[in-house]
């Protein structure tokens, strides 16, 4: 998202593909930390059980790497007109409007990551700023697209 000029457009657009469908599922809010089939994935993130949270990096979904998703695909995307980039910018960001507006979410921000499938990580943080402001960055990007 920062040095697109290092990135072919072919290729860029082949690594968002593979986020897409290896890391990213519709209905979640975040980005896998490691392909799911990979045999160090645990999706799953407990730093309250035996394992001390040792699969901190191992396959919890990070919501804080979406926003930089969202602005690579800006950059890189086949768009033919606006109305096309919001549709798919906005498509992966339902699942964080609906958390905000949650009532169960008292402090209507986002978590710092979910466990596998969007579920509730019980030990993490229930709402970080760099989750929202990477979110609101791409936003602005789209705004100016």
């Amino acid at each position: 998202a920062f040095a697109p000029e290092i990135f072919s457009v072919d290729k860029a657009r082949i690594c968002l593909k593979k986020v897409e469908t290896i890391l990213m599922e519709k209905g979640c809010m975040g980005i896998k930390t490691l392909d799911p089939n990979d045999y160090n994935y645990r999706g799953d993130y407990h730093n309250s059980d035996d394992t001390h949270g040792i699969n901190y990096h191992q396959g919890p979904e990070w919501v804080w790497p979406v926003g930089f998703f969202l602005k690579s695909v800006l950059i890189f995307g086949d768009f033919n007109s606006k109305d096309h980039a919001r549709q798919e910018v906005m498509k992966w960001l339902l699942p964080h409007k609906q958390h905000i507006l949650s009532f169960e979410n008292k402090y209507q921000g986002l978590p710092e990551l979910t466990n596998s499938h969007g579920s509730v990580c019980e030990d993490g943080c229930v709402t970080q700023a760099k989750s929202v402001s990477t979110i609101i960055d791409a936003l602005r990007d789209l705004y100016y697209y």
